[in-house]
């Protein structure tokens, strides 16, 4: 009997053995997926800091509350969601990182959406301000009295040359694209106004 026994609590005891080198390999498996899981997690983040950083200046200052509300929300929820899923620590940490790329992930294409919409934006009205601002400068031009035309008119030309080719430079410096496009507008608009201040000089004698 007390061999039997002794059989019985060997063979707990070997089970008891087996059962821990069980978990401690499924724990070193959790682990070791909790470390890709952060990889992953970083290379996410990574390219979410660089769709934010291509917003435009007024861009992020427009989204900062959005964003941080965002990332608020995105850390709030996936804590959540990963205790309610799991009871077990690691687990727990893996669901949470996760819940977190996924989020990060679809995140990233919806900054992109808001640098398109508001770059149009800019551009549509950067549009309009050069174009007020040509008209503005060829109603002047037409004020300007036909004599003060004929001797100012070579050097009105020069000006409109130097002028497209100094906005063209602008768009150039701010690396072509919709920056530079804008950056030629904002370039026009201004131009245009400062010869039209120039030109009221001769309406007005």
């Amino acid at each position: 009997m007390a061999k039997q026994v002794a059989e019985i609590r060997q063979k707990s005891a070997a089970e008891e053995t087996r059962q821990q080198e069980l978990n401690t390999l499924d724990q070193n498996r959790l682990q070791a997926r909790i470390e890709l899981l952060r990889t992953q997690n970083k290379q996410a983040h990574d390219e979410l800091n660089k769709a934010w950083q291509a917003l435009p200046a007024a861009a992020r200052t427009q989204l900062k509350d959005a964003q941080n509300q965002w990332n608020r929300l995105r850390e709030s929820q996936c804590a959540y969601q990963s205790k309610a899923d799991s009871t077990e620590p690691l687990e727990q940490e893996a669901l949470r990182i996760e819940c977190d790329t996924r989020e990060v992930q679809q995140r990233i294409p919806a900054l992109k959406q808001e640098a398109e919409t508001f770059t149009g934006n800019q551009l549509t009205e950067a549009t309009q301000r050069a174009q007020a601002a040509q008209q503005e400068l060829r109603n002047v031009w037409q004020s300007v009295p036909a004599d003060v035309k004929d001797i100012i008119g070579q050097d009105y030309q020069s000006w409109a040359a130097s002028s497209a080719a100094k906005c063209a430079q602008a768009a150039q410096q701010a690396g072509g694209g919709n920056n530079g496009q804008l950056a030629r507008l904002e370039c026009t608009a201004t131009e245009a106004r400062n010869k039209a201040k120039e030109l009221r000089g001769y309406v007005s004698q």
